[in-house]
């Protein structure tokens, strides 16, 4: 798994967000395990930056578009 740097968020079930712009992954850490898009641009990960809610931005226009895999479980 490579270093991306993650950035804490104020939400109520994501914990923080990092994005590798090279491999275009974004990588979300929730209170229930880490996860890793693909494909995801640069520029999705900026609005989800600027989102008001992380979750409900991630829920419209992440999760469903983009592949993903759960690479931890639990809390950290």
């Amino acid at each position: 798994m490579s270093e991306i740097k993650m950035l804490k968020v104020d939400s109520s079930d994501v914990v923080a967000i990092g994005h590798d712009e090279k491999s275009s992954k974004l990588r979300v850490k929730y209170k229930s395990g880490l996860y890793e898009y693909t494909d995801v641009p640069i520029e999705v990960f900026k609005q989800l930056q600027e989102a008001e809610s992380k979750g409900r931005h991630i829920n419209i226009f992440i999760k469903g578009i983009y592949e993903y895999i759960k690479v931890f479980n639990g809390f950290f």
